[in-house]
């Protein structure tokens, strides 16, 4: 993507939806919605190497079959990305307040009516209002 808007949107998006599969995968028990720390320190450093996915130049050489990766090792370039890994932890946050936590405590509520561990509904019957006769 020519646009780092467009990329980090995407990223933070993409990054947020793993997180959340993983938290909610029995493949990985010791990363779940209660392990809060943990988690925002996975969450910290997938937005850095997002963030420095973005921030890099990736070239493939098809005749030699070469890989490189390039970043700027200059301190501006350094400063550079750090803030570009905060934007990025923040866009990923965002997406995941936004997107992710509330399509999730819809379900559960969805899951919790399902069962009837909301309590039953009161039982209002409503009397219809007086007809007015010409």
């Amino acid at each position: 993507m020519d646009n780092i808007y467009a990329a980090s949107g995407t990223a933070a998006l993409v990054a947020s939806t793993l997180m959340q599969i993983v938290k909610n995968s029995p493949l990985v028990p010791w990363i779940n919605r209660e392990t809060g720390r943990l988690n925002a320190v996975l969450s910290i450093v997938v937005a850095g190497l997002m963030a420095f996915g973005i921030q890099s130049s990736f070239n493939y050489d098809g005749a030699t079959g070469a890989f490189a990766i390039g970043f700027s090792g200059t301190v501006t370039g350094l400063l550079h990305s750090i803030g570009h890994w905060v934007a990025q932890w923040a866009a990923q946050h965002g997406m995941y307040k936004g997107f992710i936590a509330p399509a999730e405590i819809l379900g559960e509520m969805r899951a919790i009516q399902k069962l009837g561990l909301l309590g039953q509904q009161p039982n209002v019957q409503h009397e219809e209002p007086p007809t007015l006769r010409p």
